[in-house]
């Protein structure tokens, strides 16, 4: 899986979102709906400082895009499919070229 590329975001998109971080998650959250994330790899994968993900993810877990799940001692993230938003949020990430 490629690192996003989040520095050539449009502002327009970022402000929407609450920043780069926010899309980057949610972008990949978007791409890759079934599979689980976990903080460092969201880290490694956006290309963003720890505390603008860990803020990124709060936003997110909050709004219920995303689920937040325990396994042992380590956390994990997965897109919450069932948000009655989310496929109008896919369309939207999906059609804005970054």
């Amino acid at each position: 899986m490629a690192r996003t590329d989040n520095k050539k975001m449009p502002e327009g998109i970022g402000s929407l979102f609450a920043g780069r971080a926010v899309v980057g998650l949610l972008r990949l959250f978007i791409s890759y709906p079934t599979r689980d994330f976990y903080q460092r790899e969201l880290v490694d994968l956006t290309g963003e400082r720890l505390f603008l993900v860990q803020r990124g993810l709060a936003r997110v877990v909050q709004a219920g895009l995303v689920e937040q799940t325990s396994r042992g001692n380590r956390v994990c993230y997965r897109a919450n499919q069932s948000h009655p938003a989310f496929e109008d949020l896919k369309a939207v990430i999906l059609s804005c070229s970054f």
